[in-house]
């Protein structure tokens, strides 16, 4: 019967492993050094990405202004080509008329120099018996030109006569027709208000003659 009995069978073999010398430690709370060192850690960390958000803003902030500067480049360029290109077409276009112009009056104040030294020359106390035929022709010619010049010069440049109201405006057409009543003599004035009330004494005639013959 002795032989029977096995030792291990009443051992608690987890117990008798656990205790052995190979049994782990358990892990102790950190020390107020080591959670000083986290502490730190963190804020190093935490310094680093509000160093690096705050460079990106600067970074964002920068391409936002080029794209804006671009943007404006764009928009100027543009508008600047049509402004340009239209005002170059015009001025060149003006100052074609403007030497036309030029060269018209140019021959215009020629020809009233020279009409003026003929008018001018004409002097009646030198005429002799002999001569103040040919000499009264040779005015009469003087004056007939620079008449002739005087009115085309009228014509071209409307400054010449500005008081003249039924003169050419520069680019062709007629100025408006003064309808001042102050400038109507009594006649145009009768005229002119028959002629406003002539349909409204006509019609108030004929109720008359419907009413009359009824």
């Amino acid at each position: 019967m002795a032989s029977d009995f096995d030792s291990t069978e009443f051992v608690d073999t987890e117990v008798t492993e656990g205790s052995g010398p190979t049994a782990q430690p358990a892990e102790h709370a950190p020390s107020q050094e080591e959670l000083d060192d986290r502490s730190s850690d963190v804020q190093s960390k935490l310094a680093e990405l509000e160093r690096r958000r705050a460079q990106l803003e600067k970074e964002r902030a920068e391409v936002e202004e080029a794209r804006r500067r671009r943007s404006e480049l764009a928009h100027g360029h543009q508008e600047m080509l049509h402004h340009l290109t239209r005002g170059v077409g015009i001025l060149q276009e003006d100052a074609i008329t403007a030497r036309r112009d030029a060269d018209q009056m140019a021959k215009s104040l020629s020809a009233l120099k020279q009409a003026l030294e003929n008018v001018t020359a004409i002097n009646q106390e030198k005429w002799t018996e002999s001569n103040w035929m040919a000499e009264l022709t040779v005015a009469l010619t003087a004056v007939e030109n620079a008449r002739h010049e005087w009115n085309n010069a009228r014509q071209k440049w409307p400054r010449l006569d500005p008081d003249k109201k039924s003169a050419r405006l520069q680019d062709g057409s007629l100025p408006a027709p003064d309808l001042s009543l102050t400038d109507q003599s009594f006649g145009q004035l009768c005229r002119l208000g028959f002629a406003l009330t002539w349909p409204v004494a006509g019609a108030v005639l004929a109720v008359l003659a419907v009413l009359l013959f009824r």
